[in-house]
C-alpha cells in the first residue's frame, strides 16, 4: 500500500515538474533510482539519493516524506520527525504526510504537537477516524481522559460498537479507576459478542485489578465453558482454587491442560513450572506437582524437556539417585551439553558412585575435551577408591588449566590430601600453601594442613598459627581444638594443650584420637591415672589395641 501510494505522488509530482536543463535531469535520475532502491532493501543507498534529490529541489515534499519512513524504519526517530515535519509544512493537506509527522510526534512523546496537527486536519469521511482515533491516543496520554473518552464515544455513536474503541474506553477507566464505567463497557462488549471466550477473559482480569476475585472467577470459569483449551482461564482457575486450598478442583484444571493437544508443550512446562519454582506451593502440594510432571512424561516420554523437569525436581526434592538415573537416560540421547554432563557428575560424587566418575568423566572428555574441570571429577574417583597416586597424578595435570578459582582450590586440596597420603609430604605442603593463598577462609584445610605439620613435627610455628586462626573462626569448633592441642603438644607446651583438647571433649566428642591425645597429654604431664583412664576411653571408642597396651603398660613402668 506504501509504496503504491509513492509511485502515485512521486508520478503526479513529476507530471507537474519540467525542465530542460541538466539538473531537472539528475534531479529525476536521483528521485527514480532512489525509490528504486528503496524497493530493492538498499535503505542505505536510497537515503543518500533522497538527500541528492533534496539538494537538486528543497522543496521536494515526497523525497522528506520517504527519508522520515527510512529513519523511522531505523529507529532514528529525532531525525524522522525532522523529515516528516519538512513534507508535511511542504503539504499540509497530505493525509500520508499529516499523519507520518503525528504518528512520529507520538512516537517522540511530543503529545500536544501531535494534537494540534492532528487537529488542523480537514474534515474527511475516508480518514476521519483514524484521525480522531489518534487524537484520542494523544489525548489519553497527557492524562486528559475525558476528552479521549468524548472523541469515542462521539466514534462509537457515528460507527456502531467496536472491540478497540471499548477496550480502549475500559483501559481510561481503569486508569482514573471507575469500575462502574469499565465495567460497563466490558458488558457492552461480551453482549456485542457474547460467545467470546477473550472477553470473559478480559472481564475477569478486570475484575482482579480491582481485587474482585469471587466475581472474576465467575467469568474464568464461563471461558473455559466456552473453551475448554483457554490456558489463561485454566491456569488462573488453577491458581485460584489451590490458593483456596481447594487443591483437588484446582489441580483438576492443571491436569485438565495437560492432556490437551491444542496447548502447546511450552505453555504446559510452564505452568507446571511455576509450582515447581514456587517453594510454598512445593511444601504444599509436592505430590500434587509430581503428578503433573508424570502427566507430562506420559504425554511426551521422549521429550528432552519434559525429562529436565522431572530432573529438576528431583534435585529440588532432594532425591539425588533418581535424579542421577534420570540425567544418565538423558544423556544417550543428548551428549552435545556440557552441562548435563556437569550434573551427572555432580550427582555421581554426592552418591559416592567413585567408579562411575571416573567412567563419565572420561566419556564426557570425548565431547568435552578442553573442559579441565571435569578432571577434578575423575580425581575425586580415584580419591574415594583410595587410588591417591592416580587421583594426584591426574589433577597436578591439569591443575595450571583452570581459571577458576572456586575450581582450583579443589583441585589443590585433593592434590594435597593424595601427596600426603603417598608420601609426597613436600608436595602436599606446597599445594597446602597455594590452596591457602586462594582461600585463606578454607579452615577445613588449613586444619588439615597443620595437624599434618605436627604429625610430621615439622615447621611447628607455621602450624600453631594457622591452626589458631581455625580457632577465632570456629572457637567450639571440636576438631579445631584438638588440633591445636595437639601442635601445642608436640611444642612441648603441655598445660596449654590440655585446655584445648579437654575443651574439644567437654563438647561431647567421642573421637578415639581425641581421647588418646588427652591421654598423651595427661602422661606428659605426669598425671598418669588420669591419663590411664582417657587411654581406656580411647581404646573403648576403637583406637588401636596393640598401641594402648603399649601405652598402658608405659604407665605402669612408671609407678
Amino acid at each position: 500500500m506504501k509504496y503504491v501510494l509513492t509511485l502515485l505522488l512521486f508520478v503526479n509530482f513529476l507530471a507537474g515538474y519540467a525542465q530542460n536543463d541538466s539538473t531537472a535531469t539528475n534531479y529525476e535520475y536521483a528521485l527514480i533510482e532512489a525509490s528504486r532502491q528503496k524497493m530493492l532493501g538498499n535503505i542505505e543507498e536510497a537515503a543518500k539519493l533522497y538527500a541528492r534529490v533534496i539538494n537538486y529541489k528543497s522543496d521536494c515534499s515526497i523525497a522528506y516524506f520517504e527519508l522520515g519512513n527510512i529513519y523511522t524504519a531505523i529507529q532514528k526517530n529525532t531525525e524522522a520527525e525532522t523529515y516528516f515535519e519538512k513534507a508535511y509544512n511542504l503539504d499540509n493537506y497530505n493525509y500520508w504526510y499529516m499523519y507520518a509527522y503525528s504518528g512520529i510526534l507520538k512516537i517522540n512523546k511530543n503529545y500536544k504537537e501531535a494534537i494540534d496537527v492532528l487537529r488542523k486536519f480537514p474534515y474527511d469521511n475516508e480518514n476521519n477516524n483514524s484521525i480522531l482515533f489518534s487524537l484520542a491516543e494523544c489525548y489519553a496520554e497527557i492524562n486528559k481522559e475525558k476528552k479521549a473518552i468524548s472523541i469515542l464515544n462521539k466514534m462509537e455513536k457515528e460507527n456502531g460498537i467496536s472491540e478497540k474503541l471499548l477496550l480502549m474506553k475500559v483501559g481510561l477507566y481503569k486508569e482514573s479507576k471507575k469500575f462502574d464505567k469499565g465495567y460497563n463497557e466490558l458488558l457492552k462488549l461480551m453482549d456485542f459478542v457474547p460467545e467470546s471466550p477473550q472477553y470473559q477473559i478480559i472481564m475477569a482480569e478486570y475484575l482482579n485489578d480491582f481485587d474482585k476475585t469471587e466475581e472474576a472467577v465467575k467469568y474464568y470459569e464461563s471461558a473455559y465453558k466456552l473453551d475448554t483449551t483457554s490456558l489463561f482461564a485454566i491456569t488462573n482457575l488453577a491458581d485460584y482454587y489451590t490458593g483456596k486450598k481447594d487443591s483437588v478442583l484446582g489441580f483438576y484444571y492443571l491436569n485438565r491442560a495437560l492432556s490437551l493437544p491444542q496447548i502447546d508443550l511450552e505453555h504446559k512446562i510452564s505452568a507446571v513450572l511455576y509450582y515447581l519454582n514456587s517453594d510454598a506451593e512445593m511444601e504444599k502440594h509436592q505430590d500434587k506437582i509430581l503428578d503433573l510432571i508424570k502427566s507430562l512424561r506420559k504425554y511426551y516420554p521422549d521429550n528432552y524437556n519434559v525429562k529436565t523437569v522431572l530432573y529438576d525436581f528431583y534435585n529440588k526434592t532432594g532425591n539425588t539417585l533418581g535424579a542421577y538415573e534420570l540425567i544418565n537416560v538423558i544423556l544417550k540421547d543428548k551428549k552435545d551439553s556440557y552441562i548435563l554432563w556437569q550434573q551427572a557428575l555432580y550427582n555421581a560424587s554426592i552418591l559416592n558412585k567413585s567408579d562411575d566418575m571416573i567412567s563419565l568423566g572420561n566419556e564426557a572428555l570425548k565431547y568435552f575435551p578442553n573442559k579441565r574441570d571435569i578432571y577434578l571429577f575423575i580425581g575425586l574417583g580415584y580419591y574415594q577408591n583410595e587410588d591417591y597416586e592416580n587421583c594426584y597424578t591426574i589433577l597436578k595435570d591439569n591443575v595450571e588449566y583452570i581459571k577458576d578459582d572456586s575450581f582450583k582450590n579443589q583441585f589443590y586440596y585433593f592434590m594435597a590430601e593424595s601427596a600426603y597420603k603417598i608420601g609426597f609430604k613436600k608436595d602436599s605442603y606446597e599445594c597446602f600453601e597455594k590452596l591457602i593463598k586462594l582461600d585463606p577462609k578454607n579452615y577445613l584445610a588449613i586444619n588439615n594442613y597443620s595437624y599434618y605439620l605436627s604429625l610430621d613435627k615439622v615447621n611447628l610455628d607455621r602450624a600453631k598459627e594457622l591452626s589458631f586462626k581455625t580457632i577465632k573462626s570456629d572457637p567450639e569448633n571440636a576438631v579445631f581444638l584438638d588440633t591445636y592441642g595437639w601442635i601445642l603438644y608436640e611444642m612441648g607446651l603441655y598445660d596449654e594443650a590440655a585446655i584445648f583438647v579437654k575443651k574439644a571433649i567437654d563438647t561431647g566428642v567421642d573421637d578415639p584420637d581425641v581421647l588418646f591425645h588427652y591421654g598423651e597429654i595427661l602422661f606428659a604431664q605426669k598425671k598418669l591415672p588420669e591419663a590411664k583412664l582417657y587411654y581406656k576411653l580411647a581404646l573403648e571408642n576403637g583406637y588401636d589395641v596393640e598401641i594402648i597396651e603399649k601405652k598402658i603398660s608405659n604407665i605402669l613402668n612408671e609407678k
